[in-house]
């Protein structure tokens, strides 16, 4: 079963399932050297834009400026009275909200999940040697703090 896959035209379509189309994010991750992405398939490709504008409109809908346009719209944007910090008026998707979207979509892609955040590879260097490494760090912060009179090493 194909999914329903409606890209957000700016006039509150209320069966819209995505904020770009599969071009505009083709394109993005094209200019960005993303080949994992240009790899996949369409049908892929579509599910996790879906994916994507879902998360966003989650995570970030109570933070959005302005008002929806239409009671009866699938997605957050379009959006009336929403300007930018210059006064600007945001487009009916402003391009932030496409690139978000893009990125997102590539993260649903190859994650298989956009919350919570997956776990990944971080740069670790020894500051002694000079050599440069990968390890994943998780979990909580913890430190230790340990004092013998004047002297104290916080790790």
């Amino acid at each position: 079963m194909a999914i329903q896959f409606q890209v957000e035209d700016g006039s509150g379509d209320p069966n819209a399932t995505a904020y770009v189309a599969v071009a505009y994010v083709d394109q993005h991750h094209e200019n960005n050297g993303n080949a994992f992405w240009l790899a996949a398939t369409a049908a892929d490709k579509q599910t996790a834009i879906v994916r994507a504008s879902a998360y966003i409109d989650k995570r970030f809908r109570q933070r959005f400026r302005g008002f929806r346009m239409h009671s009866g719209q699938a997605l957050a944007w379009p959006r009336t009275g929403a300007f930018d910090d210059d006064g600007f008026q945001y487009e009916p998707v402003p391009k932030q909200l496409q690139r978000a979207c893009a990125e997102y979509a590539l993260r649903a892609l190859l994650y298989q999940t956009l919350a919570p955040d997956p776990l990944r590879p971080v740069p670790s260097q020894d500051m002694e040697t000079g050599v440069q490494g990968t390890e994943v760090i998780a979990g909580q912060v913890k430190s230790k703090r340990v004092s013998v009179g004047p002297i104290s090493e916080s790790t």
